[in-house]
């Protein structure tokens, strides 16, 4: 969402601008711990998933794939995508080649599963606009060339996928802290949202019960963690797409370029190096 809502990348990759989730199709490779949970908020703020591959197959449906509908049909069939029928659609498709998914022709292809899943053999047969590296390194070195020349904008792994690593050292942080996120503070929003409304009422504003239990609501350590998620990766898009611009450099090289600097930075001002 971050990477192409930037009018500068969106443009980059012949999308739509102002892009939004809704107006785009994807392909994902992979239904494991990040495929799924890609896919899932994909289609949870209205993206059309129409290609799904998995280690014996692609699934592959204009109207959409049920994700929900085959994530239960790979647990139930011990991983296989064999006998999947998306709801009985007329338009759905299965293939026994797990590698048909990444020649789909959609928006935004997400390679979730392997590394080294696009190489200089295949990356001639991608048909995406985009491919957002999910997976660790699903792009080898030389498809990269490939891709670039196409046109297709690569959203690099370092990126992509540190959500992960970035929610981990949140854990590192609140167990040295001994504190669970939100508790120093989740009583106290309570009751300056529920003076806030007392106020509104007194001022004969009408506020009802249903609003007053959706309003009265401190933030939890769910809700700080995905603030504190969505605020670090914001942030780390912007970044990469400012120094891309600034350098003349592929989004990749902008995020290498960024960690490095970052880390050397970091030892100068210790005293650490040179």
């Amino acid at each position: 969402r971050e990477f192409l809502s930037n009018k500068t990348v969106a443009t980059a990759a012949g999308l739509p601008t102002p892009w939004s989730i809704p107006a785009s199709t994807f392909a994902i490779q992979g239904l494991g711990n990040v495929g799924y949970w890609a896919a899932h908020f994909i289609a949870k703020n209205g993206g059309r998933i129409t290609t799904v591959g998995e280690r014996d197959g692609t699934v592959s449906d204009p109207a959409g794939v049920d994700v929900e509908a085959l994530k239960l049909h790979l647990t139930n069939n011990g991983g296989s995508v064999v006998g999947f029928a998306n709801g009985g659609s007329p338009s759905l498709s299965v293939v026994a080649d797990p590698a048909a998914v990444l020649s789909a022709d959609v928006d935004v292809l997400i390679p979730a599963a392997l590394e080294g899943a696009i190489t200089t053999a295949n990356a001639k047969a991608v048909r995406a606009k985009v491919v957002a590296e999910a997976a660790n390194g699903p792009v080898t070195a030389g498809a990269d060339v490939v891709l670039a020349a196409a046109g297709v904008v690569v959203l690099p792994d370092l990126v992509m996928n540190a959500g992960g690593v970035t929610v981990s050292y949140f854990e590192v942080a609140k167990n040295l802290a001994g504190l669970r996120f939100g508790r120093l503070t989740q009583r106290a929003e309570e009751a300056a949202m529920a003076n806030l409304l007392a106020t509104l009422q007194s001022h004969g504003v009408t506020i009802t019960d249903r609003d007053r239990r959706r309003l009265i609501i401190g933030a939890d350590e769910r809700a700080h963690v995905y603030s504190g998620l969505e605020d670090s990766m914001c942030a780390a898009c912007g970044e990469t797409v400012k120094v891309a611009a600034e350098l003349g450099v592929s989004l990749r090289i902008a995020a290498y370029f960024t960690a490095i600097r970052r880390v050397a930075e970091t030892f100068e001002s210790r005293g650490l190096w040179p």
